[in-house]
């Protein structure tokens, strides 16, 4: 994992995706079944993993949901967090 102290440093959302080697489909599919494997009964799609990459959608996820997507992307709760904070700072300036 990770440990960047500056912001700028941050990857994205895609690029954390992009970094396991895996597509938006096959993410999705690794999240529902993690999802599944926790008791969640969340629903996700590749619609909505480009949705969260590109600050369109927010979700709201639980800790145990949270950490299963850090799990899946080998990265930190800071990483995510950044992450998710630069595609919707992006989204705000389209």
């Amino acid at each position: 994992m990770l440990t960047m102290t500056d912001n700028e440093n941050y990857l994205t959302l895609m690029e954390l995706r992009k970094r396991t080697g895996l597509s938006q489909e096959a993410f999705a599919e690794k999240v529902r079944d993690a999802f599944t494997k926790i008791g969640s009964s969340r629903s996700l799609t590749k619609k909505s993993v480009s949705d969260w990459e590109t600050g369109r959608h927010k979700p709201t996820l639980t800790p145990e949901e949270t950490f299963e997507v850090c799990r899946l992307l080998n990265c930190s709760i800071q990483e995510l967090a950044e992450a998710s904070r630069q595609a919707n700072v992006r989204q705000s300036v389209q």
